[in-house]
């Protein structure tokens, strides 16, 4: 049986991770599963963590395995005495939710890809910026 935009976790992972760095101009940092930005200095930012928050696979016919993955990205941006810390972050928040809907990489891997939340710190660490971008993924695998 054919299946298209059959993928794996790890491919999906790090196509979400070059969406980012590269995909966005003025990115400096990437990295994967830390939900923290413990080590974060100033040369780093802009920057994100990926994360696989969670994934639910439901059987199909035969070998194929229709996978559920949330993806969440947690990002943070600084401005400076003369910036909108709120407009840096949205503006960065939007360049990650475009980049993901537009990479070839990821398109291949998955059947669908939508974005269902966003949470910011809302400015309290002013002038650093922190949110959580928080994607749902659709793709299929095999047993």
């Amino acid at each position: 049986m054919a299946c298209y935009n059959k993928g794996s976790k790890i491919n999906i992972m790090t196509a979400f991770a070059l969406a980012i760095k590269p995909g966005i101009l003025g990115v400096n940092f990437v990295d994967f599963q830390r939900d923290y930005d413990t080590g974060i200095t100033p040369e780093k930012m802009p920057g994100a963590f990926v994360n696989d928050v969670f994934e639910e696979k439901r059987f199909l016919l035969g070998d194929v395995v229709l996978n559920t993955l949330q993806v969440g990205v947690v990002c943070w941006t600084r401005a400076s005495a003369s910036e909108s810390l709120w407009e840096k972050l949205n503006t960065f928040i939007q360049a990650i939710i475009d980049s993901v809907y537009n990479s070839a990489a990821l398109a291949s891997e998955v059947a669908s890809v939508s974005c269902e939340r966003v949470g910011t710190d809302s400015g309290s660490r002013h002038p650093v910026g922190v949110a959580v971008v928080m994607f749902r993924v659709l793709y299929y695998s095999s047993l």
